[in-house]
């Protein structure tokens, strides 16, 4: 293969094993060996690969390996997802200081270790969605300073130290969804003053402090359906004055004060028997201009009654929402 070479893609086809043996890539920007069969990449210490992006998803590596000094520098994005690794026991000694996108979502992970993102600094897109991940050091992304977008769905978590987050102080955009999550320190969420979307449904919260998303000034979409929410304390949302987007749905609520907050929200999806008793959101609904809100049948779970409610009129589309419709 001539080092002239740019671009190379392998791709879909039934690729076992891969060697960089004897070859070199000096010149190549974009490695695509994705959808293959993939189990062992050989490499040695004299094949510098100068990739900007390698994708190696939907393979059967278990363990990934690159040598100090054989992997570009500047890389930009490595894609491992949709193998079969199972932990960071493997050696990723990447002096990427320029790698902004790393995807590690369905693999078989199950702890994510300290110090192993200690070289990242640059990393902005950091996906661990979709492993069977049960535990995270304390200091695993301590150094992860300009991390924009996080996601740690479809995993196993019960725990997660309130330290994990500290110094993701530019993160936008974090993603939990369905874990077995049941409770979040007071101050978990304190530093992440520039989140705009979180991502809390399907786990098992049963209780939303009052002061954890107190610094989330910039949040403007919430998802914590599916949980098993029994109480929102009075002032939990108080300064969540961009919110534009929140889904209580399918939770355990007896109640909620709107009175407080929501200047801005225009998507808001509740149990029924939220909506049907909650004096503070009607007199919300009058005092703003909602765009869409959905009340759910927590005993029918596949069924939804809409609303739309545009400058002040209200549309419905159920039979149902009728007589509480005309009562607003």
């Amino acid at each position: 293969i001539k080092n002239s070479l740019r671009k190379l893609n392998l791709s879909e086809n039934f690729i076992k094993y891969f060697s960089f043996q004897d070859l070199s890539f000096s010149f190549l920007s974009y490695l695509d060996l994705s959808y293959n069969l993939i189990y062992f990449i050989e490499y040695k210490i004299n094949n510098y690969i100068s990739s900007d992006v390698i994708r190696l998803n939907y393979n059967k590596l278990t363990f990934f390996e690159f040598e100090l000094f054989n992997i570009n520098p500047f890389m930009l994005k490595l894609d491992l997802s949709s193998n079969n690794i199972k932990d960071f026991s493997f050696k990723l000694d990447l002096q990427t200081y320029f790698l902004k996108t790393l995807i590690f979502s369905q693999n078989l992970i199950k702890k994510i270790p300290s110090k192993f993102f200690d070289n990242f600094i640059s990393l902005i897109h950091l996906d661990f969605s979709k492993n069977k991940i049960e535990s995270i050091d304390s200091n695993a992304f301590y150094y992860l300073f300009n991390l924009d977008y996080l996601d740690l769905s479809y995993n196993n978590l019960s725990f997660i130290s309130e330290s994990l987050f500290f110094n993701l102080r530019k993160l936008r955009n974090l993603k939990m969804k369905n874990n077995q999550i049941r409770y979040f320190g007071s101050y978990f969420f304190g530093n992440l003053n520039f989140l705009e979307t979180l991502d809390l449904s399907e786990n098992k919260l049963e209780i939303i402090d009052e002061i954890i998303f107190l610094n989330l000034f910039n949040l403007m979409d919430l998802n914590l359906s599916f949980n098993i929410i029994k109480i929102i304390e009075k002032k939990s949302f108080i300064n969540l004055n961009r919110l534009k987007y929140l889904n209580l749905n399918q939770n355990l609520i007896n109640s909620i004060d709107f009175s407080s907050t929501f200047h801005n929200i225009k998507y808001i999806i509740v149990p029924s028997h939220i909506f049907y008793a909650n004096y503070s959101l009607k007199n919300l609904l009058k005092s703003i201009e909602i765009r869409l809100l959905k009340v759910s049948s927590f005993d029918q779970m596949s069924y939804y009654e809409t609303v739309f409610i545009n400058y002040e009129k209200l549309y419905y589309t159920q039979t149902e929402c009728e007589n509480i419709l005309y009562s607003i």
